[in-house]
């Protein structure tokens, strides 16, 4: 290749890395704004306009007045929230499906390969930044549960990996290990999390238990406790394959570990009522013999 063809080469990556960062950049500052603005109007209505009220109300904090939202340190702002970023996500998904739609054909690998990369970096530090205060602040009550912090943070892992998709089709090879496990410190306390409630569900449900078949044509006979804690699991299941937590192995592995310490608790639950129920027998007959 000629060295006019490596300078336009050069060209369209610096442009692109241009593009790139001013996607990110614009997107962020007018996530940002939108926030600002709303905020203005619900003080201005809640403050009923005292100028030194509202005042007050600003210096204070730029973030919702129900409850403080986790900020990202990453990209050094501190009023960067979760829905901020979730935002730019999708917005970086689109302008990327555009991009590839309409240069794809005349741009290089490596020239898509640089920009997306850019604009995937810039992401990476403000997930890592928003999970870092996750870890930090710890789970609150709810914890996971829908309008939770939590469950922002894991409608932003979707968005991310929807992102991904977009970006390893538009321009293969690109490395995005690093956006994946931006996001498994989440992922883990939420299999941590789904761990402990269905231990509890199994607690429970095997102290009601009668050992009667459990009703409805699906039950084929089983018990309520072990239609109960098999249902949960789907249910897990389910959650952790349409948000996509797979793509890091250490967290397929901790969820691969929750469902089998659940089942083996289960065994083990049937196993200790099989032997007081064994031990009672052979006391009946005991008494029986004797008397």
């Amino acid at each position: 290749r000629g060295e006019a063809e490596d300078d336009i080469e050069s060209g369209l990556v610096e442009g692109l890395k241009r593009w790139a960062h001013t996607v990110y950049g614009e997107e962020l500052a007018a996530a940002r704004r939108k926030t600002r603005e709303t905020k203005a109007k619900v003080d201005n209505e809640l403050l009923g306009g005292d100028p030194e009220a509202l005042r007050r109300s600003t210096l204070n904090s730029l973030v919702p007045l129900k409850k403080k939202s986790i900020v990202s340190h990453g990209a050094g702002s501190e009023d960067v929230q979760v829905r901020h970023i979730k935002s730019i996500s999708k917005r970086a998904r689109v302008a990327a499906e555009r991009l590839d739609a309409d240069f794809g054909g005349l741009l290089s690998e490596h020239a898509k390969r640089e920009a997306f990369t850019l604009l995937v970096d810039h992401l990476t530090v403000d997930v890592m930044g928003l999970v870092s205060a996750f870890q930090l602040r710890g789970e609150g009550p709810g914890a996971f549960k829908e309008g939770s912090e939590e469950a922002a943070l894991l409608k932003l892992h979707l968005k991310n990996n929807q992102l991904r998709e977009v970006l390893v089709a538009a321009a293969p090879g690109i490395s995005l290990a690093g956006l994946a496990a931006a996001t498994a410190p989440l992922l883990g306390a939420w299999v941590d999390n789904s761990r402990r409630t269905i231990l509890r569900w199994l607690a429970a449900s095997v102290a009601q238990e009668k050992w009667e078949p459990a009703g409805g044509e699906d039950s084929q006979g089983y018990s309520v406790s072990l239609v109960d804690i098999f249902s949960s699991l789907e249910a897990a299941a389910q959650t952790f394959s349409r948000l996509k937590m797979g793509a890091v192995a250490s967290v397929r592995a901790l969820f691969l570990s929750m469902l089998s310490e659940v089942v083996q608790e289960y065994i083990h639950a049937m196993q200790a009522i099989a032997s007081m129920e064994e031990d009672l027998r052979a006391a009946k007959a005991a008494k029986a013999r004797g008397g």
